[in-house]
């Protein structure tokens, strides 16, 4: 088995810019762009399985507290292994109003290896943290994800 650690390598570092990279979403297949230039800052959650009851409970809890999130020109992009019929199947089946977008040729800057996963980019697509939480499911409480859009929000753009 291989571990998130010997994997670590392999997530982006923080300071480095988020490829320019585009997933299809749920339930369109319409292209969600992972760094976008605006007003956003992102935070992307890579699952592990599209059927993984721990990860489908954490999605249900980060949607609960989606307005807050908004309110830090914050979005949450969720990255499933899989097409999009998989995304879409998920977000219709916990009513998710997250962003949901599938990634069947593993582009997403957050490795199959290392999901679950997250990281936190500024609007800018620059990363601030990047962590393969691995087994334990140990993504981030849904405070934590609003504090550093909060955080992100209120720098100086210059």
């Amino acid at each position: 088995m291989v571990t998130a650690h010997e994997h670590a390598d392999a997530l982006p570092r923080v300071g480095s810019l988020l490829a320019p990279l585009r997933l299809p979403s749920a339930p369109t297949g319409a292209p969600v762009a992972l760094r976008r230039w605006g007003r956003e800052a992102t935070v992307l959650i890579r699952l592990d399985a599209v059927d993984c009851a721990a990860c489908r409970d954490y999605l249900r809890e980060l949607d609960r507290h989606r307005a807050d999130l908004a309110l830090w020109d914050g979005r949450v992009v969720v990255v499933v292994p899989g097409t999009v019929e998989d995304a879409t199947r998920l977000k219709a089946e916990l009513g998710l109003g997250l962003i949901v977008a599938a990634d069947p040729d593993g582009r997403s800057p957050l490795p199959a290896a290392l999901a679950p996963a997250w990281l936190v980019a500024d609007r800018y697509g620059q990363v601030y943290h990047a962590e393969a939480v691995g087994p334990a499911h140990g993504l981030p409480e849904p405070r934590e994800v609003e504090e550093w859009l909060k955080f992100l929000a209120t720098q100086c753009p210059e």
